[in-house]
């Protein structure tokens, strides 16, 4: 009885034994995909979070980038036939101005580049020292604003997925350095240019759509700071408690 009952035992072991093999592979098969869908769902989930803070600071950037090319930061008044005509960052216009510490009887007129030879002794002028500075704090903004953008689409193109949230705080610090150079900008900018000293009549002079798109420029690159702060904190918790979450005790 022992011996016929030998077979049935072995067999009954053998399929013991296929049925652990099997169920481990099962097990193996379940945290594989436990820790694939979670990595997966936040990299689809960190793309779409990033999507309101990419799209402010695009819009920032090409209203800033408007603003640094245009010549409407000042202008004066069409009835008032002023000397002055308009200013920008980079250009200025003139209509038969005569400059009252010129010692020669010289109408300078037109629009030039305020680097150019034409404005060239009338230089310090049109570019006081706070004017060189709005100058300087202006184009810094756009050079962090464009880079922001880059770091933005490593991220989209996900070159560094490792550094995601460390690049989207980057880009987060930017884009409220950004808004607080440039507010200082347009600060020290509609101050100093009511200066009486400044351009010919001061009083008909006004700010010209350049300078309000700079501070919507600035609007912008604030709520998209933190807009994209938000959501990537909101981000990270949600991918560390997942992953948790999956593995189990």
């Amino acid at each position: 009885m022992g011996e016929s009952q030998l077979p049935r035992l072995t067999s009954l072991l053998q399929l013991s034994k296929a049925h652990r093999q099997a169920w481990k592979g099962i097990e193996r098969r379940s945290v594989t995909n436990t820790e694939t869908f979670p990595a997966s769902n936040t990299k689809q989930q960190t793309l779409a979070t990033m999507t309101g803070g990419t799209i402010l600071t695009i819009i920032g950037t090409l209203l800033l980038l408007i603003a640094f090319c245009s010549s409407h930061w000042l202008e004066s008044r069409r009835h008032a036939y002023s000397e002055f005509v308009k200013l920008g960052l980079w250009e200025v216009c003139f209509d038969h101005y005569y400059h009252h510490s010129f010692q020669f009887h010289y109408a300078f007129t037109g629009c030039h580049w305020v680097y150019s030879p034409q404005y060239r002794l009338i230089w310090e002028f049109i570019m006081p020292p706070w004017f060189l500075a709005v100058q300087g704090l202006v184009t810094a903004s756009l050079l962090l604003s464009i880079t922001s953008l880059i770091l933005l689409a490593v991220v989209y193109l996900q070159l560094q997925q490792k550094a995601t949230s460390t690049i989207i705080s980057a880009a987060v610090i930017q884009n409220t350095m950004i808004g607080t150079l440039l507010l200082v900008a347009i600060i020290v900018f509609g101050i100093k240019a009511q200066d009486q000293s400044w351009m010919p009549h001061q009083l008909y002079n006004f700010y010209g759509w350049s300078y309000w798109l700079t501070f919507t420029s600035i609007i912008f690159h604030f709520v998209a700071a933190w807009v994209s702060y938000r959501q990537n904190r909101k981000r990270m918790p949600a991918g560390v408690t997942s992953i948790a979450a999956s593995r189990g005790p």
